[in-house]
């Protein structure tokens, strides 16, 4: 498999358990409506879909392992997108075993570092290396007779652009109008 579509797949696979978490919407149209919109390989589209209908049938097991290494947290208050990359992770060291788990956990807190607050990636690392120990893939060794597991980085997305903007244009009016907000792309 093609590490972008892996990484693809796996934000895709979010968007689907935010829908279900959030939406109430049932597993089969969270997956029209957040899986099939991604340009993924039919391997990864199916594994996608397998990945959110595993979670969506094994979710007590899944949350009853992070409560466990929770302290001070309940897990239905956590903020929601770092619920569902726990409980997308959490699924992969439970049953996903062709995928190491630094690979699962390093995937996750990007994942969490990109849709979720600065503190993110932190939480989401404490947690799933507190979890670990308490999943098959404790132990976990690469397979002697496959090739190593390799799952790279996306592309980098390109540096932004800085357009000059005439004084006194309706560019300037709209920019000065919306300057107060502050939008987070990473």
């Amino acid at each position: 498999m093609k590490a972008k579509s892996r990484r693809q797949a796996r934000e895709a696979i979010l968007r689907a358990l935010y829908e279900i978490d959030l939406g109430h919407t049932v597993p089969l149209t969270a997956i029209k409506q957040a899986i099939w919109p991604f340009d993924l390989t039919p391997e990864h589209r199916e594994w996608a879909v397998d990945v959110v209908e595993g979670i969506y049938h094994s979710h007590e097991r899944i949350q009853d392992l992070v409560e466990s290494v929770l302290e001070r947290y309940d897990f239905d208050r956590l903020a929601a997108v770092d619920r569902n990359v726990l409980r997308m992770a959490v699924y992969e060291l439970l049953y996903c075993d062709d995928i190491p788990p630094l690979v699962t956990i390093s995937e996750a807190v990007a994942i969490a570092k990109k849709y979720s607050t600065a503190e993110s990636g932190r939480f989401v690392n404490g947690v799933l290396a507190r979890v670990l120990p308490r999943t098959p893939k404790r132990d976990w060794s690469a397979p002697e007779n496959d090739a190593p597991y390799e799952e790279a980085s996306p592309e980098p997305e390109p540096e932004p652009t800085i357009e000059e903007v005439a004084e006194g244009s309706p560019e300037e009016a709209e920019l000065k109008r919306v300057g107060a907000w502050r939008i987070r792309t990473e």
